[in-house]
C-alpha cells in the first residue's frame, strides 16, 4: 500500500514540474521539441522585440507550428510601432535601414515578419526587405549582415535575384582556405560556417554553391569535438551545436545519425539534447570547475534550439527548410 501511495506522489510530482503542453502545437509528435517550445511561450512576453526574447522566438514557435495569435498579433502590434518610430522622418543614408551600420536587424525581423504570413515590405508604410537588396552597404559590415540579409531575401520569397546573386557571390569568395566561414581569422568557426550553408542552401543548384557546401560539410565533421559537439571562440556551447544542426537539415543531412557527424558514439543531435534542462529550456554551457556559475538555462539557448529542434523536425518530416517561408 505504501508503494502504490509513493508511486502516485512521484507521478503527482512529474505533473506539476512539467512544462504545460501547448495545445495548439503541430510539432510532429516530437517530446523534446513540445517542451522547449512550451518553455519558450511561457518565459517570453507577448509584444516582445529583439534578438532575444522577440524574433527568434516568435520565428521558433511559428515554425513549430504553434498557432497563438495573441502572441503574432501583438509582436505584429510593437513591431510596427517600433519600425515607424524609428524610420519616420529619419531615412538615413540607407532607406529604412534600422541600423546604420548592420543589416542584421531588418534581416531578423523580415524573418519573423514572414514567419507569422505578414508582410515585410509594408511595415508601418516602410519596406524593411529594401535595405537589404543593397548589396554594398549589406556587405560592409561582418559577416554576418550579408548571410542573414541572404536568409531574409529567400525566406520571404523576394524576386530581387540582382541582389541574391551579389550576396552570394559576396559569401563564397569569403570561403576561408579550410573550407569554412569565421568573422576573423583564418580558421573555420562553426557557427558562421553553419549560417553560411543555410544561406547557400537556397541556392544549391548553383553548381560553386555546391561544391563550397560540400568542403564546408567537411570542415565541420572535422571540427566536431569527440563529445559530438562544437567549440566557438574557446568555449563548447549549445548555440554552436544549434547552428550545425540546422545548417546540415538544410542540406538535407541527419545530425542524428549521419556517420559525418557522429563522434564516440554520440551524433551532433546527441550532443544537442545534452544542454537541455529539466525545465524544458537549455543551457547554453555546461558549468565546470573553472566556470562554476556556468550551467544555467536562458533564453538565447533555447531560442537557438528550438529553432534547430524544428529544423531537424522539418527535414525528417520533409516539411522543408527552416526558413523556407515563402513555400509553406
Amino acid at each position: 500500500m505504501l508503494y502504490k501511495l509513493f508511486i502516485i506522489i512521484i507521478i503527482v510530482l512529474k505533473m506539476i514540474s512539467a512544462p504545460a503542453a501547448l495545445p495548439n502545437a503541430d510539432v510532429g509528435g516530437d517530446p523534446v521539441l513540445d517542451r522547449t517550445l512550451s518553455f519558450l511561450r511561457e518565459n517570453i512576453n507577448d509584444g516582445g522585440v529583439g534578438s532575444v526574447g522577440g524574433e527568434w522566438s516568435v520565428i521558433a514557435l511559428s515554425a513549430g507550428g504553434v498557432s497563438d495569435e495573441a502572441l503574432y498579433s501583438a509582436y505584429l502590434d510593437s513591431i510596427t510601432d517600433q519600425v515607424v518610430e524609428k524610420l519616420s522622418g529619419n531615412p538615413g543614408d540607407v532607406p529604412d535601414a534600422l541600423d546604420k551600420h548592420k543589416a542584421t536587424e531588418n534581416a531578423r525581423i523580415v524573418l519573423a515578419l514572414c514567419s507569422i504570413g505578414a508582410d515585410p515590405t509594408n511595415v508601418g508604410g516602410h519596406d524593411l526587405t529594401a535595405a537589404l537588396t543593397d548589396t554594398e552597404w549589406v556587405c560592409s559590415a561582418t559577416l554576418n549582415s550579408p548571410i542573414f540579409a541572404l536568409i531574409a531575401l529567400d525566406s520571404c520569397g523576394s524576386d530581387d535575384s540582382g541582389a541574391k546573386d551579389a550576396l552570394v557571390s559576396y559569401i563564397l569568395g569569403k570561403q576561408l582556405g579550410d573550407g569554412g566561414w569565421a568573422l576573423s581569422g583564418e580558421k573555420a568557426d562553426p557557427d558562421v560556417t553553419a549560417m553560411a550553408l543555410q544561406a547557400l542552401a537556397f541556392h544549391r543548384d548553383d553548381p560553386a554553391v555546391s561544391e563550397a557546401a560540400g568542403r564546408a560539410i567537411d570542415t565541420l565533421s572535422a571540427i566536431q569535438l569527440d563529445d559530438g559537439g562544437f567549440r566557438s571562440w574557446g568555449t563548447v556551447s549549445s548555440e554552436s551545436v544549434s547552428q550545425v544542426v540546422i545548417a546540415l537539415s538544410a542540406w538535407g543531412i541527419d545530425s542524428a545519425s549521419d556517420p559525418r557527424f557522429v563522434k564516440n558514439g554520440t551524433s551532433a543531435y546527441d550532443a544537442l539534447l545534452s544542454f537541455e534542462d529539466a525545465s524544458g529550456g537549455f543551457l547554453d554551457v555546461r558549468a565546470t570547475e573553472a566556470r562554476p556559475g556556468a550551467g544555467e538555462v536562458n533564453i538565447m539557448a533555447t531560442e537557438q534550439a528550438a529553432l534547430a529542434l524544428v529544423a531537424y523536425s522539418e527535414y525528417k518530416n520533409g516539411g522543408g527548410m527552416l526558413y523556407s517561408f515563402a513555400e509553406k
